[in-house]
């Protein structure tokens, strides 16, 4: 089991501050070319020395926070890899089942959408004992039940899944109304459907807005 704590780092800093909606994204093991991890860097460089010139504006590193992820999910929809979570129907399927197994059990979860080298996921963690459950919990429990049956069904062996993840908590209603709007159109972004609604695995669970917010 691992422990809530407010910030942790491994690779990624991780900050989960209690009762607040996270917007996770977890993507496939698969390399990311050498060419364009360089220019993430040089974008995200960019990005600090704006930040350098205005240090007490906090909505500008928030911002500046938001294009860099949004840069990564060009890179992730550019890059597919030989890893395919929606190529054959019962990845996805799969995928999509302990996504559900999550929900209600260890948080709630309000969207995702699973695309063919990535996830993006908005939920809020239960509590335990007093305390949230930690999103390191939520995550290693989920890699590790899929990535041995999505291994199965592909007749592969390894990591499925890039070790660390992409989080971002929510500071507003209307941030989370933003966050939804990006899972939802993520796969016409991608080129994948002309409408939102022809992507068969984007989930939606907008019903119970005080567990939202």
């Amino acid at each position: 089991m691992l422990d809530y704590a407010l910030y942790h780092k491994r690779f990624l800093p991780h900050i989960q501050p209690m009762g607040r909606p996270l917007f996770i994204t977890i993507r496939s093991s698969d390399s990311i070319p050498k060419k364009y991890m360089e220019e993430y860097k040089r974008y995200t460089e960019m990005l600090k020395q704006a930040e350098k010139q205005k240090p007490e504006d906090h909505d500008l590193k928030v911002n500046n926070n938001k294009k860099a992820f949004a840069y990564m999910d060009d890179i992730f929809h550019n890059n597919q890899g030989n890893i395919n979570f929606t190529k054959h129907e019962a990845v996805a399927a799969l995928i999509t089942e302990n996504l559900q197994s999550l929900h209600g059990v260890s948080c709630f979860i309000s969207a995702y959408t699973i695309m063919p080298n990535h996830l993006h996921i908005l939920l809020r963690p239960f509590e335990r004992d007093g305390k949230p459950i930690s999103i390191a919990e939520i995550m290693k429990s989920f890699k590790g039940l899929t990535a041995r049956q999505v291994n199965l069904i592909l007749n592969r062996s390894g990591a499925l899944w890039y070790r660390e993840y992409y989080d971002h908590w929510l500071r507003s209603g209307r941030e989370f109304v933003n966050v939804v709007e990006y899972i939802r159109q993520n796969p016409v972004k991608a080129g994948l459907v002309r409408e939102p609604e022809e992507w068969k695995w984007t989930w939606l669970n907008l019903v119970d807005r005080e567990a939202i917010w």
